[in-house]
């Protein structure tokens, strides 16, 4: 399911289906960040859950993901999923949010 994708790639997909991710509700645990609270919305603590399904900062991202998986709704399960893959990194990608741990993530046909 992953042989066609990179180290970071890979690595990004195993720690958001782990939840050992660079996530504040993570890093909150770790005693890496004062508060588990997601800074995009404020709304509630940063989890996988939250990044993938809730958080309104990526709204337009999610969006373009939902549209991406025929219509149905983001759940967690599409990380094990791996026609699902490309439109997954493709969110990462565009909210940014681990650019600054893992960079890039685009898929190679599809890198800026």
């Amino acid at each position: 399911m992953t042989a066609r994708l990179t180290r970071r790639q890979r690595s990004i997909l195993v720690q958001l289906r782990t939840g050992h991710v660079p996530l504040k509700a993570y890093l909150y645990r770790m005693f890496k960040v004062d508060d588990p609270i997601c800074e995009k919305c404020e709304e509630g603590p940063e989890t996988v859950g939250h990044f993938l399904k809730g958080c309104s900062g990526y709204r337009r991202e999610r969006r373009v993901l939902r549209a991406s998986l025929g219509g149905r709704q983001v759940e967690e399960d599409i990380l094990g999923a791996g026609k699902h893959l490309p439109a997954v990194l493709r969110f990462i990608e565009e909210t940014g949010r681990f650019a600054d741990s893992h960079g890039s993530v685009a898929m190679m046909n599809e890198e800026r």
